[in-house]
């Protein structure tokens, strides 16, 4: 699975949720790979997003995937939560790898509600 662009593991994260969110029942439900959002102030480049609406509400998540060889460090989730700051409508981060996180990557996470 480990290839260097990590689109392998991309597409079986968008997969993943998918599978996860269609067992609810979403009529309005889409989960996408490798898509531009356009943010306050840059446009940014999102792993996989996804959105639904409940009772007039949008919901939005966006997920970042790393296949590294490694754990991911804070340096990592600070640009992410920066992206999540960015994009109107402050959508939910979710965070998967395959190598885990350092100890400051998830300490950091917990503290800005960013799902591991």
């Amino acid at each position: 699975m480990n290839d260097k662009t990590g689109k392998p593991y991309e597409n079986l994260t968008q997969v993943i949720f998918r599978s996860i969110l269609n067992q609810k029942d979403f009529p309005n439900l889409v989960v996408e790979r490798d898509v531009t959002l356009q943010g306050k102030t840059a446009r940014h480049q999102i792993d996989v997003y996804w959105k639904f609406e409940v009772g007039g509400v949008p919901h939005e998540a966006i997920v970042q995937a790393k296949d590294w060889q490694k754990p991911v460090d804070q340096l990592h989730f600070l640009a992410f939560s920066k992206v999540l700051e960015d994009i109107p409508g402050q959508p939910r981060g979710i965070f998967v790898t395959r190598t885990g996180y350092q100890q400051g990557a998830k300490e950091f996470a917990l503290a800005h509600g960013i799902l591991l």
